[in-house]
């Protein structure tokens, strides 16, 4: 079993139990699932001991550090020699990834959860479960077997990737190019009414070079037109999604119909590939009665160099003579935490930080000093984990634009900066996942689960589960179709 560690804080919905007490030490015994080996459940909330010279008893907030990853740090996961790459591999994988790791709030009972996943595993391949060896990775009734096992989890930061959404997930991190060709938007049907209105364009992407920026609505693709024809909205975004995707398989120049408030015009694109994740961008925008504020979009917090991007940016906004800036975070869903500490500190280097608690007992820090964020371990000496040249720190107004999809490191980042300066959030109550953070490892077949790991702590405290704004606007696409962003238009207000 190969694992890939990589603390992260990357969530879908919202947890469904927010609170629960620390569980004492619990070692279930092996029910009907006795093919797959037993893995103790063990919860020790107080403090880690550090023994010396035990190797096997490595705390695991050691593990997440920087040059502390690989199967040599993993002692209590040993790979099986007698499961290789089967689909007991896969359920054995999952059962010591959560017995092990697993330091969320749900209340679900795991080893009820493992043994119905071994029973729902035994009805689809009655022969031995050893049988089924890798290539068995493409049999149709995988992942959404898996998919229903993680999930009967509870817990949102806890989720399986089946092998595309790995391998989209890997090649971000890795800042590895996507595995197609794309024009770098984000979309969604325009409310009752034909057409896509974009909610996003990747700086660098085909799109944005293009000039396309949220709020234009797409009405044709290349001479097919986006119609709607009587279908809801998750019909139009599956039929809209299967038009431009196969525009972009083309990779030839395709003509996009686009219209900005009452103006229609042709683009020209051509997809391409885009390297890793998503990166910030800024430019000055012109508010109320002509005021000049610096707007800065984080689209993610999942990827290489954002919180070095972010600094770099607040330096050029300061001398453009910015004295205020919008930071937007809407359908931010996270990143790593190492990122979003050190963007916050761009911010309020005094406040970047957080604490995070593990099944072990023992706990793990992220903090901000002026080399860049600093990661501190239980029984280990504090490392430099994310290095950062020029930090700058922007000393005027800030208003953060938060909305649903705003979870996890965004989440975070937002208690930072408005526990430390001069800041308003503007928008919507977010996903609600920010009092948890995960581990990323690999499965059999090259498949992937989130873990949820830790919970968090901010100042000693444990963190909100959910962000409320201190001005509420609803993301209202109806409007963004027509040409008024509100989340943009309320900032733009709070900071004249």
């Amino acid at each position: 079993m190969k694992i890939q560690l990589s603390l992260a804080v990357l969530g879908l919905t919202a947890l469904l139990s927010a609170c629960s007490t620390d569980t004492t030490t619990k070692t279930p015994q092996p029910t009907t699932n006795a093919e797959i080996p037993n893995v103790p459940r063990t919860v020790t909330p107080d403090r880690y001991g550090c023994p010396a010279g035990d190797s096997a008893q490595r705390p695991i907030s050691a593990l997440l550090g920087a040059g502390m990853q690989g199967d040599n740090y993993l002692p209590r996961l040993r790979p099986q020699t007698d499961l290789p790459d089967t689909m007991q591999d896969m359920l054995y994988s999952v059962k010591s990834l959560m017995n092990v790791y697993y330091y969320g709030f749900s209340a679900v009972d795991l080893d009820r959860v493992h043994d119905q996943a071994y029973q729902d595993t035994k009805k689809l391949f009655p022969k031995a479960l050893a049988s089924y060896f890798v290539p068995y990775a493409n049999d149709a009734r995988i992942d959404p077997l898996m998919s229903a096992y993680i999930d009967n989890f509870k817990d949102e930061h806890t989720f399986y990737r089946n092998y595309s959404q790995a391998d989209a997930y890997r090649r971000a991190i890795n800042n590895q190019p996507t595995a197609t060709p794309v024009f770098g938007l984000n979309y969604a049907p325009v409310p009752g009414k034909d057409g896509a209105v974009l909610t996003d364009t990747r700086v660098g992407g085909p799109a944005f070079t293009a000039g396309l920026r949220r709020g234009d609505v797409l009405l044709s693709v290349d001479g097919t037109p986006l119609k709607r024809a009587g279908a809801s909205d998750s019909d139009a975004q599956a039929a809209y999604s299967k038009i431009i995707s196969a525009a972009a398989a083309k990779q030839a120049d395709v003509t996009f119909v686009v219209r900005r408030g009452s103006e229609e015009r042709s683009v020209t694109l051509k997809a391409a590939l885009l390297n890793g994740a998503a990166q910030p961008w800024g430019e000055m925008r012109t508010g109320e009665g002509g005021k000049k504020h610096y707007y800065l979009r984080i689209p993610t917090f999942s990827g290489q160099g954002i919180a070095q991007r972010v600094h770099d940016l607040m330096r050029e906004a300061q001398a453009q003579g910015a004295t205020d800036v919008i930071i937007d975070l809407r359908n931010n869903g996270g990143g790593y935490l190492r990122e979003y500490v050190g963007a916050v500190a761009a911010f309020s280097p005094a406040t970047a930080g957080e604490q995070v608690r593990y099944s072990d007992g023992s706990g793990s820090s992220f903090s901000f000093d002026s080399k860049g964020v600093e990661f501190s371990a239980s029984c280990y000496d504090p490392e430099l984990t994310l290095p950062l040249k020029d930090t700058t720190t922007f000393t005027g107004k800030t208003a953060v634009l938060l909305n649903e999809n705003s979870a996890s490191a965004s989440e975070m980042f937002s208690q930072n900066i408005r526990a430390g300066k001069n800041t308003v959030l503007i928008g919507e109550p977010t996903y609600g996942i920010s009092n948890t953070v995960t581990g990323s490892f690999d499965l059999p077949a090259q498949r992937n689960m989130s873990v949820t790991m830790g919970r968090v702590l901010l100042n000693g405290k444990y963190a909100d589960e959910q962000v409320k704004p201190d001005v509420a606007v609803k993301d209202d696409l109806a409007l963004l179709a027509d040409g008024r962003d509100v989340g943009l238009e309320a900032a733009f207000s709070q900071l004249k």
